[in-house]
């Protein structure tokens, strides 16, 4: 996905979802450079989701104009519920903390909050 969200809606929220790549070359998302057109504000959060066959890097290209992008992940397992190794994750993809963040994790989980009902 390319994330394409301004700062005054959310982006892409998945929880409780399954992805599973297609090729060796399969990623979640990437925010590159768009020739100025970029969207500094872009937001993706992936709460309790099934990866499948998404590479240990799991983003592709996330440019600099990306740095106050909010790129957040919970819980990301495979397919028998293993724990995904996210120690190759971009730089600015946060790793949530069951514990330390489980008020982002709770308002991200509730759709209400998300849609702004």
């Amino acid at each position: 996905m390319w994330i394409r969200n301004t700062e005054e809606n959310h982006g892409n929220i998945f929880v409780d979802c399954h992805f599973k790549g297609l090729s060796q070359y399969a990623e979640l998302g990437r925010l590159p450079d768009n020739k100025g057109k970029n969207y500094p504000h872009a937001e993706c959060v992936l709460l309790n989701c099934t990866l499948e066959n998404i590479p240990a890097a799991g983003w592709g290209r996330i440019d600099d104009s990306a740095r106050t992008a909010t790129i957040l992940e919970f819980n990301s397992h495979d397919t028998e519920g293993k724990p995904i190794d996210t120690t190759k994750r971009n730089a600015l993809m946060r790793q949530l903390n069951p514990i330390r963040d489980a008020e982002i994790i709770g308002r991200y989980s509730d759709s209400r909050w998300v849609l702004g009902w």
